[in-house]
């Protein structure tokens, strides 16, 4: 569980420390990224999250950042004491602290705590090789969507009013096949 970031001139470091750990943000990008827009709301949600579980697990944590546009498929993977991100690069920093990227950031950092630490037993000798197939991967990843979302507006990166119309428009969204069965076949 040691995911890395390897390249040439283009990667970029920034270091910070908060609540008595170091955090290091390692940026391989095609194009400048406004990185001082995404670490004030990282911060924010650093010391929400961190403040709501009481300490960190870790003395060290990294976010990989690899900004690219010749993809079509972007994600982000959790790890023990980082988070690896593949996403295109953000466009104009006016349109950070509303975006796909608050998000994902507060997600795959809440998720050291849920599933990292709080985790059901089919995840307690983890191994990125294999796929996981789990009846209980919607719950872990509803309650981490749902504090990531918290996180947001407890921090005082997004207002109320964000959060409550996307929990309106999940309410409101086709619910034909529901969790249950949504769940059971993901772990098929």
């Amino acid at each position: 569980d040691s995911p890395f970031l390897a390249g040439g001139p283009r990667i970029k470091v920034y270091e910070f420390e908060q609540d008595k750990a170091q955090y290091t943000m390692v940026v391989n990008s095609e194009s400048e990224v406004p990185m001082d827009s995404i670490i004030v709301f990282t911060k924010q949600c650093i010391d929400y999250q961190t403040g709501f579980f009481g300490e960190t697990p870790f003395k060290r944590y990294y976010f990989l950042f690899n900004f690219s546009t010749s993809n079509s498929r972007y994600g982000a993977l959790e790890h023990l004491n980082s988070s690896a991100y593949f996403l295109p690069p953000p466009s104009r920093q006016a349109s950070l602290r509303n975006s796909f990227y608050t998000r994902v950031i507060a997600h795959e950092f809440f998720h050291v705590w849920n599933p990292k630490l709080i985790y059901p037993e089919e995840l307690f000798n983890f191994n990125y090789q294999d796929s996981i197939r789990i009846k209980s991967m919607w719950f872990i990843e509803g309650v981490t969507e749902y504090y990531a979302k918290l996180t947001l507006v407890r921090s005082g990166v997004l207002p109320p009013s964000n959060m409550y119309e996307e929990m309106k428009n999940i309410a409101l969204s086709d619910t034909r096949e529901d969790l249950e069965y949504l769940s059971l076949r993901a772990a098929e």
